[in-house]
């Protein structure tokens, strides 16, 4: 199983978020678009992929040995982004 995305934030206001001492941004009422751009928290590319794997049951006449080496799986996840803006 296999997870894309492929995205672009955009705000007006991130920036201001991470200041040391509060928002230092300045508002024009007449374009409030002039801050608009790319986000701090864009993450452009993610990608997840999941396998899963029920191990065959080998053909075993006890009872025992059969009962604890049947219903096996073997599951893998790897996650990949491209890295956050600093």
């Amino acid at each position: 199983m296999n997870s894309f995305t492929w995205a672009h934030a955009c705000d007006n206001a991130s920036g201001s978020l991470e200041e040391e001492h509060g928002d230092s941004e300045f508002i024009s009422l007449r374009n409030i678009q002039y801050d608009n751009g790319t986000s701090g928290y864009d993450q452009r590319l993610n990608d997840s992929l999941a396998a899963v794997w029920q191990i065959p049951a080998p053909a075993l006449h006890l009872r025992a040995l059969s009962q604890l080496t049947t219903g096996w799986t073997l599951t893998t996840m790897f996650t990949t982004s491209t890295t956050s803006a600093m």
